[in-house]
């Protein structure tokens, strides 16, 4: 019985290191600077299980992924993500991806049970992060304001 619960627990731990990105040095110092700007600005930032930056604004969870495959310049994202509902059903804000992907550097993604609004960027340093954040976020929340105009039919 002990030798399957070891068993277990080194497969388990196998797999959160294959899912948890290897970033560079580079990647890392931009991650940790982002991840020290959101801290001054007050979010309280934290790094999930895949290494990613999450945070809360107005009570909704927000996170900061940089990507291991770019390195000059960087690639970074922020996300807000929902799950499906009576009202957002699949097939509704696939309906309205065309539509909101054309706003201002935000973009819509579906997913089986889930849907996100993105904004993506190339980095070659935190200070573009910092300058471009708050609009960042301002466009996100538009672009979420867009898609209940175009489900609901407000």
């Amino acid at each position: 019985m002990k030798k399957n619960i070891f068993a277990c627990l080194i497969m388990l731990m196998t797999f959160v290191s294959l899912n948890a990105k290897e970033l560079n040095s580079t990647q890392l110092q931009l991650r940790s600077s982002i991840n020290s700007f959101l801290r001054e600005e007050g979010f309280m930032p934290e790094y999930d299980s895949d290494g990613d930056i999450k945070f809360k604004k107005e009570g909704r969870t927000y996170f900061v992924i940089v990507s291991s495959v770019d390195t000059n310049p960087l690639f970074v994202t922020i996300s807000h993500g929902y799950n499906y509902d009576d009202t957002y059903t699949y097939a509704a804000v696939k309906s309205a991806v065309k539509e909101i992907n054309s706003y201002k550097g935000i973009k819509l993604k579906t997913f089986d049970s889930s849907y996100s609004f993105c904004a993506e960027m190339y980095l070659s340093s935190a200070e573009h992060f910092k300058y471009t954040f708050y609009k960042y976020m301002k466009n996100i929340s538009f672009a979420e304001s867009e898609l209940e105009t175009i489900v609901k039919g407000e």
